[in-house]
């Protein structure tokens, strides 16, 4: 889980953060019970390749440039019959349907294993393909809720709700933390859920402290 005053990730059961020092009050709500919200990205392919659209045309173009380039310089020095401009098609064409297709496939794969489970007290957070992030943030820190819906994700009835918590900044102040919680369903009626959730948590904690 993550320190209640510093933010920085700690043992689950700590009672003391290993950083700050921070006692970490528990909510009196039940921690062992069923979740009671599950939520789950829902994965729409279009979403994937339009929203990243931009970086697959850049990198098609630097693969066909910078590859293109160096093999062209390599077959005019090894005199080939090869066409200089061949090995410009084959790099361009190479990143402009390999990158979407690569991403298609990771995404969709961390997507079918990214679940989101809310409790009375906390979110436990789990996503991962190659590299799993598994994080638990107390409800009761949360600092702000908001909402985002892109023109594509609207037209597929997704949105995007992230949840901010305080966390030390590297310099001086207080900067921003917390997750998003991507592509998920009947977003404007999840959104009033959390949002639910969320004051409940903290109108428990003021009754504990």
């Amino acid at each position: 889980m993550d320190c209640q005053q510093c933010g920085i990730e700690i043992e689950d059961l700590a009672r003391f953060c290993s950083s700050c020092g921070a006692e970490q009050r528990r909510s009196r709500a039940d921690t062992s019970g069923e979740p009671v919200l599950t939520l789950r990205p829902v994965f729409v392919p279009f979403l994937q390749i339009a929203g990243n659209a931009p970086l697959f045309l850049f990198l098609a173009f630097w693969g066909c440039g910078f590859f293109g380039g160096f093999s062209m310089v390599l077959l005019q020095f090894l005199d080939t019959a090869i066409p200089t401009w061949l090995p410009f098609a084959f790099f361009g064409a190479a990143f402009a349907f390999g990158l979407p297709f690569l991403s298609y496939g990771v995404t969709k794969r961390t997507y079918a294993r990214t679940v989101y489970t809310f409790h009375q007290d906390r979110l436990d957070y789990h996503e991962g393909f190659f590299t799993v992030e598994e994080k638990t943030i107390a409800l009761e820190r949360v600092t702000e809720v908001n909402l985002r819906k892109g023109p594509f994700q609207s037209r597929y009835g997704l949105g995007t709700i992230l949840l901010s918590t305080p966390a030390t900044s590297l310099g001086s102040g207080r900067a921003s933390a917390g997750i998003r919680l991507r592509d998920v369903k009947d977003p404007d009626e999840t959104y009033g859920r959390i949002k639910e959730l969320v004051a409940d948590a903290q109108a428990a904690q003021r009754r504990a402290a």
